[in-house]
């Protein structure tokens, strides 16, 4: 009788383990459709030291190297793509995936030959041609710059999202711009960039030709 009540035990235990590793997975999978990346990186990291099953492990691995490529988060997917193809993930997109973001890491000959081997995997792709292309263009740059100069406005960048700078008059003195910064309205965070809600900030730039902290 004793044995029966342990084995009853036993299979309660896994069903009841099996049926919160599947909640987490679909919650998890609910999250990234709706495009909140930030809270399915979490939830999907929480799901995985639960998963006992290696292709499931490495499904889940590949969509959080995906949440972090669809949030320009180029070192981090980078990481993770390398680990989804390490586990062997049948699909050869992670390849071509894992390319463009050591692409995007400026790490251009190592980008070239993933294209390559994405290449050999799709051969009717252009992407891994374009890739390469792309590559040996931006080699040929560094190689060869412009006479431009590229100055960081420490006044407007943040380590939040800066986008959609316009000029507000017409001597090109104030200028307004969206940001995610700490100093947005608001204290939550949003699930598909893990940052703060973006609000509209405004620089001024003074005669010494100074620009004001935005505001």
């Amino acid at each position: 009788m004793r044995k029966i009540y342990l084995i009853l035990f036993i299979l309660i235990l896994a069903v009841t383990s099996v049926y919160s590793q599947n909640k987490k997975i679909a919650k998890a999978d609910e999250a990234f459709q709706a495009g909140e990346y930030y809270d399915a990186i979490d939830l999907y990291k929480d799901a995985y030291s639960m998963v006992k099953n290696k292709e499931l492990k490495t499904e889940i691995v590949f969509k959080i190297a995906e949440c972090y490529r669809l949030t320009n988060e180029p070192v981090k997917a980078e990481l993770w793509f390398k680990k989804t193809i390490d586990r062997g993930y049948p699909d050869p997109v992670a390849v071509l995936y894992y390319a463009q973001t050591k692409q995007k890491n400026g790490k251009y000959e190592e980008a070239i030959e993933v294209f390559k081997k994405y290449r050999q995997l799709v051969p009717n792709d252009p992407r891994s041609n374009e890739g390469i292309r792309a590559c040996d263009l931006a080699l040929k740059w560094l190689d060869n710059p412009v006479g431009y100069q590229v100055t960081e406005m420490k006044f407007f960048n943040s380590r939040g999202n800066d986008f959609s700078p316009a000029y507000a008059r017409d001597d090109y003195q104030v200028v307004y711009f969206t940001s995610s910064r700490d100093e947005a309205t608001g204290n939550k965070t949003h699930g598909a960039t893990g940052q703060n809600f973006a609000d509209i900030f405004v620089s001024t730039r003074d005669r010494k030709g100074r620009w004001s902290t935005p505001e």
